[in-house]
């Protein structure tokens, strides 16, 4: 095992980072391979019971979460806290196996048009998926959790590579079915071979302290997942589908702005956990995590504001010129989240979940209540601006919890020159851009221009981003 509470932040973030972006190449050349070989009915039936199997997984990517947190603590032996989540996980995935097989003796996949044996699929996307994400989060708990990113990462180029050559060959969804659960099973089997931690059965102490933490991690997990998705369900009910299809495609867009957040949180919170558990400060790792959770989602935010008609345009056709207004607020909304993600790690590093149920609940009531409202006077852009309002609150939520307790604003002045440096690329590039018409090469070309305005700007006034960007350069060089 590593020693967590010396991890190099900066390090495994990178690492993370480059899985992330990676991972992000895969998925779209396989999701193109497959929209243009398979029929839509069948390509919409895979992603359906993968999104229903990712929903009912949730208790194991908590209990996993729980496992992770545990072990990450200074002084604990691994093998007990596999061993539970291995019994768990088990003993789970065939309850979900009695459950499907009772609902298809009672006769409700005729009155739904589901048919039976795609819920054996779904059964074994869960067990795998499941042992996946067990192994995963172990891995990146003792130490590793850089590394346990690229996991990830390798497991889905293995998956779409798996299920192209079985499509090629004419198995259609049931290849897509099988390759999704293959690259589980051989990741899985290859993470634990690299753990060379054979499990144990727990104690009951084991069990005790697993408990106390998942039963805060669960719900969180569930409650992650239903805010993150029920936007699309109130749009598809309030407005309709042209509507969805107009915040996913815009939602997308917006995606890699959560990179480095998402990043630094699954490392902030083994870190943080190493810290607490030897009764050693972390306010520090989570002030530097703040600092440069933003660094991507600012000045795409302001990029939208610029290039994003155009973005929309030659990304998925004229059709979708008029998402620009749910780009622009959805790119808002992404700068805000990042902020939210290094937080809830944090909380969960130092042992207090239940403070992230509590800040996850009052932030679902009110986006619900505020989503409704707006959706029916406002339509589309109004649930968007619900969405915004509920993150602001959450986030503002953790500012004064972490005030409460530390007596410190986390808002530093790097997130400040972050912002100026945004504020003066799009001026820059909304100048240029009246002389230009812009096709996708220009496109192109035009926003890689701003990041490079934005970032010298933001290494020209921020010392801690001089010193950090030589950090980059020097740790990117010893991993390649």
């Amino acid at each position: 095992m590593k020693s967590t509470q010396s991890l190099s932040l900066s390090r495994e973030t990178i690492i993370s980072i480059l899985a992330r972006v990676t991972l992000l190449l895969a998925g779209f050349i396989g999701i193109i391979y497959f929209a243009r070989n398979l029929p839509p009915g069948e390509l919409g039936t895979y992603f359906f019971v993968v999104a229903l199997s990712q929903i009912i997984q949730q208790f194991t990517e908590g209990l996993s979460k729980a496992i992770k947190k545990r072990v990450s603590e200074v002084n604990v032996n691994p093998r007990e806290y596999f061993g539970f989540g291995l019994l768990s996980h088990f003993t789970y995935s065939v309850l979900i196996l009695i459950v499907a097989t009772v609902v298809h003796l009672s006769g409700v996949y005729n009155v739904v048009n589901f048919p039976f044996y795609y819920s054996y699929w779904m059964v074994g996307i869960i067990a795998t998926s499941g042992l996946f994400v067990l192994t995963s989060q172990l891995y990146a708990g003792i130490g590793y959790p850089g590394l346990s990113m690229w996991t990830n990462t390798i497991r889905n180029i293995g998956r779409v590579v798996i299920q192209i050559l079985f499509v090629a060959k004419g198995f259609g969804v049931v290849g897509l079915f099988s390759g999704f659960i293959i690259s589980n099973i051989v990741m899985a089997a290859i993470i634990s071979f690299t753990l060379d931690i054979w499990p144990r059965l727990p104690t009951k102490k084991t069990i005790n302290r697993t408990v106390s933490f998942a039963k805060w991690s669960i719900p969180n997990v569930f409650f992650q997942r239903f805010y993150s998705r029920v936007d699309v369900l109130l749009i598809g009910v309030l407005v309709g589908g042209v509507a969805v299809s107009q915040y996913e495609t815009a939602l997308k867009l917006t995606t890699p702005a959560i990179f480095i957040s998402v990043s630094l949180g699954n490392v902030l919170v083994v870190k943080t956990s190493g810290l607490s558990s030897i009764n050693e400060d972390a306010k520090n790792e989570l002030q530097r995590s703040i600092g440069y959770a933003g660094l991507l989602s600012i000045p795409m935010f302001f990029g939208t504001l610029v290039v994003g008609q155009e973005l929309l345009t030659v990304t998925y056709g004229p059709a979708y010129e008029e998402a620009w207004p749910v780009l622009i607020g959805l790119g808002l909304f992404q700068v805000v989240n990042t902020y939210r993600i290094p937080f809830a790690r944090f909380f969960d590093g130092i042992d207090r979940p239940r403070l992230n149920t509590k800040v996850n609940v009052i932030t679902i009531i009110i986006h619900l209540v505020l989503a409704i409202y707006l959706g029916m006077d406002f339509g589309l852009i109004g649930i968007v601006i619900a969405t915004i309002i509920a993150e602001t609150l959450r986030v503002s939520l953790y500012l004064f919890i972490s005030y409460r307790k530390y007596s410190h604003v986390f808002i530093n002045e790097m997130v400040i020159h972050q912002v100026f440096s945004g504020v003066a690329m799009f001026f820059v590039l909304n100048a240029i851009k009246r002389r230009l018409q812009l096709d996708l090469l220009l496109l192109i070309t035009f926003i890689l221009g701003g990041g490079v305005i934005y970032f010298t700007l933001l290494v020209l006034s921020n010392d801690e981003v001089r010193r950090s960007s030589r950090e980059v350069v020097n740790k990117v060089s010893s991993i390649l």
